[in-house]
């Protein structure tokens, strides 16, 4: 089964889920708005409007989402949530059962929580640091028994990647949980608006285009997941990456094609989709423990999904613009010094900040770490996605379908979904994941709105 470098429109990102998004502190991610006049460009005018993400370069989120690379395995999560001297709890997306979602972090949240209900004790005080998805379900569940909460918060805002912008026109969009699960995330979605992420698929072959249902896709990519699972339990070999492993265990070609899609183009459409779902390059991401998010139908909110965690913080003491740089413990309590110099002594601590932000050491703590959370820190992976959202005044594509993908091509973002036949807004949702999504940090904007338009040529009429 071999890898062709052609170009996709559409379908490669279709089976996966939330994007990211447990808490995180610090700045937000830069949103420039462009204002040129719209040139063509092979066809493509300049965008109008232009909203990006920065995660990777934002110094307290360092990344977007957490996903288990060659080498790694289930234990490294168990140790990243394993208490301190049942002073010190852990929550997070990394540290849940269902990484790299909203869920995820909400669950993490539930379970830090009831770790501290077994041990807080009458009258004591519990520190939560990031008013995240995580860090709003800790406070929540423990304000909701009268335990006394304070949560701090570095943004001056709350949500964590969960950052929900609003434009000129009133409606609200993402620029980190870009994407929903519509099983796992059932509950989020009965409480914000979203528009369902289906339709038609358009794949372009050396004959011409090649169509088939989006459903369908995401149906095949859950089969090549269960196969490459599968084959993968009955190696004697070592764990290998995704993309080795699709080459060798001929998966994808067991589990079938989509309408009329060629058989040699379904591995690069999984490849890309194990991607999005890890913000890594398939050959890291571990084949034993691949993206559980790979093969769930989806859905996009259109609503105001930071309201979730609002909601849950009604009520609770929240500092914001209030950065925690330290964690001091012992058998007895624990004190966090912030950014400004000051130090605030609780009882327990729940730390939700991102695994990038661990992972850089940008919060000490006092003893160290013991030696397999450090370990754990050290060995799960935390890959990149930013989201590049253009609007335009007109639509200038011929295709129809939802969702496009640059597959085996030298573009920075292979992803884009295409508002137009979802809510009838001449807007594209561009999804970039891996070693490119990292590149773009250092792109300025002007440099970004050319490239945008030089990726989107091959859609231009």
């Amino acid at each position: 089964m071999s890898f062709t470098r052609r170009t996709f429109l559409i379908g490669a990102g279709t089976g996966v889920s939330v994007l990211v998004l447990a808490a995180c502190t610090g700045p937000e991610p830069t949103i420039p708005t462009l204002t040129p006049t719209p040139q063509p460009s092979d066809g493509v005018p300049a965008p109008v409007k232009l909203w990006r993400s920065n995660w990777a370069a934002d110094p307290l989120a360092q990344g977007a989402v957490s996903f288990l690379p060659v080498g790694s395995n289930l234990e490294d999560r168990t140790a990243l949530r394993s208490p301190l001297h049942n002073r010190v709890f852990f929550a997070g997306e990394a540290t849940s059962d269902a990484p790299g979602t909203v869920r995820g972090a909400i669950e993490s949240g539930a379970r830090a929580a009831r770790e501290v209900i077994d041990v807080v004790a009458a009258k004591e005080r519990v520190g939560i640091v990031g008013a995240g998805a995580a860090g709003a379900e800790a406070a929540r569940v423990l304000t909701a028994l009268g335990i006394d909460v304070i949560v701090f918060e570095a943004r001056d805002r709350s949500g964590g990647r969960i950052d929900s912008r609003v434009d000129e026109d009133g409606k609200f969009f993402e620029l980190g949980a870009w994407e929903l699960a519509v099983e796992g995330d059932s509950l989020l979605i009965a409480d914000v608006d979203t528009v369902p992420l289906d339709g038609t698929i358009a794949v372009s072959v050396s004959s011409g285009l090649a169509t088939g249902d989006v459903a369908d896709l995401v149906a095949v990519q859950k089969d090549v997941s269960a196969r490459l699972a599968a084959w993968a339990n009955e190696q004697s070999t070592s764990d290998t990456g995704i993309a080795s492993s699709l080459k060798d265990s001929g998966a994808s070609a067991a589990a079938g094609v989509v309408g009329d899609i060629p058989a040699d183009d379904m591995p690069p459409l999984y490849a890309e989709a194990a991607r999005l779902a890890a913000g890594s390059e398939p050959e890291d991401i571990s084949t034993w423990f691949p993206p559980t998010a790979i093969g769930a139908a989806s859905v996009i909110p259109t609503g105001k999904l930071s309201s979730i965690v609002s909601t849950k913080l009604d009520g609770v003491t929240l500092a914001l613009s209030t950065a925690v740089v330290a964690v001091a413990y012992d058998d007895n309590a624990v004190s966090l010094r912030l950014g400004t110099g000051e130090s605030r002594r609780v009882d327990r601590a729940i730390i939700t900040v991102p695994l990038g932000v661990l992972k850089a050491g940008a919060v000490e703590f006092d003893p160290p770490l013991p030696l397999p959370t450090r370990s754990a820190i050290d060995s799960v992976g935390f890959g990149q996605v930013e989201v590049v959202r253009v609007a335009f005044d007109t639509a200038f594509w011929t295709t129809d379908a939802a969702m496009w993908s640059l597959v085996g091509t030298d573009a920075e973002i292979t992803t884009w979904v295409n508002l137009q036949p979802l809510t009838g807004e001449t807007t594209l949702l561009g999804i970039a994941a891996g070693d490119a999504a990292a590149s773009l940090s250092d792109v300025d904007d002007a440099a970004l709105t050319q490239m945008v338009r030089r990726m989107l040529a091959p859609f231009a009429g």
